[in-house]
């Protein structure tokens, strides 16, 4: 059971895609004394989650712990946090990042499972540096989690692993203890932009 359980009353996710939806699930289990608060964009996803313990939409047929509870009000799901991980589209990041930054006012860990890039006025940015532009108080502590993994495939207990990027070690360490189990282990680098770039790049080249 990890250091963590019981300890984090709660965390949030923001987005509930599959992949966000399957991290989400990996976390509750590990930790069933902290709620996992997700934010949806799409109200029927908020309901079903809520109502059927499962994202109907994005990730089928796999039952949710009942200690994930989801909302479409940000400042809901991120009241009284502990930590964040962004699991939205590119395309949405920079506009939530934003919203983000006035809704948190203390120093609370950052993570993200985005992949892409993002137009800033004149500028192509990783995901890491989209969030440290908007957000200049996480420039060192923000963390980028990658790896080869399908959200169908964690949701059912395949091993895999993944890349906990990021500068700062107690930020890495963080988010490796919500998510390490029997079938996912994480492995820490502080090569985030290596990250962000290796996440973004391997579909084009492959």
């Amino acid at each position: 059971m990890p250091e963590l359980f019981n300890k984090i009353k709660q965390v949030t996710i923001v987005g509930a895609g599959s992949w966000g939806t399957a991290v989400a699930k990996t976390i509750a289990e590990n930790n069933p004394g902290t709620i996992v608060r997700m934010w949806a964009y799409e109200k029927s996803t908020a309901n079903s989650i809520n109502i059927k313990n499962e994202n109907t939409l994005f990730l089928p047929g796999i039952k949710l712990p009942y200690n994930i509870k989801a909302t479409q009000n940000l400042k809901e799901a991120l009241f009284n946090t502990e930590g964040i991980i962004i699991a939205t589209p590119s395309k949405a990041t920079p506009d939530l990042v934003q919203k983000i930054s006035v809704l948190v006012k203390d120093y609370v860990p950052l993570a993200y499972l985005t992949k892409g890039f993002c137009r800033i006025n004149d500028e192509i940015l990783t995901i890491s540096q989209t969030i440290s532009k908007i957000f200049p108080k996480y420039e060192d502590k923000v963390v980028g989690i990658s790896g080869p993994s399908h959200a169908e495939e964690v949701a059912r207990y395949y091993q895999t692993t993944l890349c906990v990027s990021g500068r700062n070690s107690k930020s890495r360490h963080f988010f490796c203890e919500l998510l390490n189990s029997d079938y996912l282990q994480c492995r820490e680098t502080d090569d985030i932009i290596g990250v962000d770039l290796g996440g973004t790049l391997k579909n084009p080249a492959a």
